[in-house]
């Protein structure tokens, strides 16, 4: 499953790294409102921190997913870790020989990374030592021997004080809690594997931490001032994935005050579904108009005020039904009490252009596709800051 990322063949596009990265500025910037640190972390595959791959596998001189997405969150200004450069800097070994995971010992490598850049005065368990035991079940030895050795792992010799408050308390589990009452903070961490080992240590250093494995990452209720941090923990392998669903949030409000004009043809295509509190809105646009960057904002409006809702710049591949991903869509969630009894319009911002489109003519349950406003072949401009409704053009 590593091999492309190996050979550095990149899977997603600039553009949808790009997206990828404006989503979770989004987030982050979202939490930050309500006093929220925010950290992002790429877990990196084995064959990325250790060669071991046969000779006849050559790497290509280019960036892959890993690269990519990390440049972009440098450049979108996204708190995330470099956890391939840190480890590859240590002399010594901290994955396991026969499995894809790091060991405790390497769980605790990267737990530090991630605190030191959530900025936090937590403990790092500098004066923590290890002892090895061979008792471990290696999961590439299982895929490939019946009846596999097992390997060594590496334990800390001091106990833990945490205990889980939830009902499953498996590692893999799909949702885990934990509290310490020594601890002084609460944490939402969204992992995968790669926490089974690292979720101890940050569940001795918080008083309370919720662990969720569950996809789309769900911060319904992480905007309220509840956690002190909020950390997304992905393997490198899955990097892909964060481009087919959006994560479940409020869509932030923003204010426009830009001209909406017609310049090219343009369509969009906008759907709508029902997701517990929210109306979800998504979609794709024509891949005509758009340049290596886009945001598309839903507004809301009615006769007497409008406003306008950013959305991810995510392709919901499932909910399109598309075979393969794309770095054309947008996704956004918005409560449904602030939908109803609106009509919908559609803000498109490519370079330097606005386009306007109303989707509130041809609405239907389920789906409706519309073209830039146009009357009679003439040039319109909507400024709906200002009380213009699509309705009553000037």
């Amino acid at each position: 499953e590593e091999l492309n990322d190996y050979l550095n063949k990149a899977t997603i596009t600039e553009r949808t790294a790009e997206n990828i990265a404006k989503t979770y500025k989004m987030v982050e910037e979202a939490l930050k409102e309500s006093g929220t640190a925010f950290v992002f972390s790429i877990a990196p595959n084995k064959s990325s921190i250790y060669d071991h791959m046969p000779y006849y596998y050559t790497q290509l001189a280019a960036d892959g997913n890993m690269e990519l997405l990390l440049k972009a969150f440098e450049e979108a200004g996204v708190t995330h870790t470099d956890l391939a450069g840190t480890f590859k800097q240590e002399n010594t070994v901290l994955y396991q020989r026969t499995d894809s995971h790091w060991t405790y010992e390497g769980a605790l490598f990267a737990y530090r990374e991630i605190i030191k850049a959530s900025g936090l005065e937590l403990d790092l368990f500098e004066d923590m030592t290890f002892e090895e035991r061979r008792d471990w079940s290696g999961d590439l030895a299982v895929m490939l021997y019946s009846n596999p050795a097992p390997d060594y792992q590496k334990y800390s010799t001091e106990p833990f004080n945490f205990s889980y408050t939830s009902r499953e308390t498996a590692v893999d589990a799909l949702s885990l809690s934990t509290k310490n009452t020594k601890g002084t903070k609460n944490l939402l961490s969204f992992r995968d594997s790669f926490s089974n080992t690292m979720h101890v240590f940050f569940a001795e250093a918080f008083a309370s931490a919720e662990f969720e494995r569950a996809v789309p990452y769900d911060l319904t209720n992480a905007l309220n001032g509840k956690y002190d941090l909020v950390t997304v923990e992905l393997v490198e392998r899955n990097i892909a994935n964060l481009a087919g669903k959006a994560p479940v949030m409020q869509a932030p409000t923003v204010e426009l005050s830009l001209l909406a004009e017609k310049v090219n043809p343009l369509i969009i295509t906008l759907k709508t579904v029902e997701n517990g509190r929210f109306t979800h809105f998504f979609g794709e646009v024509d891949e005509t108009v758009l340049g290596t960057d886009y945001e598309l904002y839903i507004m809301l409006y009615d006769d007497e005020s409008s406003q306008a809702y950013a959305a991810f710049p995510i392709f919901e591949q499932e909910l399109m039904e598309a075979e393969n991903p794309q770095d054309n869509g947008f996704s956004a969630y918005i409560a449904k009490t602030l939908v109803q009894d609106k009509k919908v319009a559609v803000l498109l911002s490519v370079g330097d252009k606005m386009y306007f489109a109303d989707m509130s003519e041809s609405l239907e349950p389920e789906q409706f596709t519309t073209g830039l406003i146009e009357k009679d072949g003439e040039l319109y401009y909507v400024d709906l800051l200002n009380g213009i409704t699509p309705g009553r053009l000037k």
